[in-house]
């Protein structure tokens, strides 16, 4: 028996609600399931993110956990997608050159947790 790969990311969530128009309406994520009016009675909210899924779960506390695994998500212009997340009032880092051919921002969502938007260069 092998690992697979990885399948989805959960995220514990206090205010579901706002938890998902974060995801879907700044992050621009697409949402898988479900589709309702009223996400604040929802315990388990599903976004497609690439190759994986990113759930939220709620029974958070609203309190990133110190030390918790990260998402960073890719994108293809690291300055626009900085510029528009700023702009959408996403707190973030500067942009940075963290690796060869690597740029990369840290932000924080509405409920603090960590993840990064990250840029490889083909150079």
């Amino acid at each position: 028996m092998a690992i697979k790969g990885v399948l989805r990311n959960i995220i514990y969530v206090k205010d579901m609600a706002k938890m998902v128009a974060f995801y879907r309406d700044v992050m621009g994520l697409t949402l898988n399931y479900p589709h309702v009016d009223d996400y604040s009675g929802q315990f388990w909210v599903e976004f497609q993110a690439g190759a994986i899924t990113i759930a939220l779960h709620a029974g958070g506390t609203g309190e990133a956990s110190k030390g918790a695994p990260k998402i960073v998500f890719a994108v293809d212009d690291i300055e626009a997608e900085h510029k528009r997340l700023t702009d959408a009032g996403v707190k973030m880092t500067d942009i940075a050159n963290v690796a060869p051919q690597v740029f990369s921002a840290d932000c924080w969502d509405s409920e603090g947790n960590y993840f990064s938007i990250d840029y490889h260069t083909d150079e």
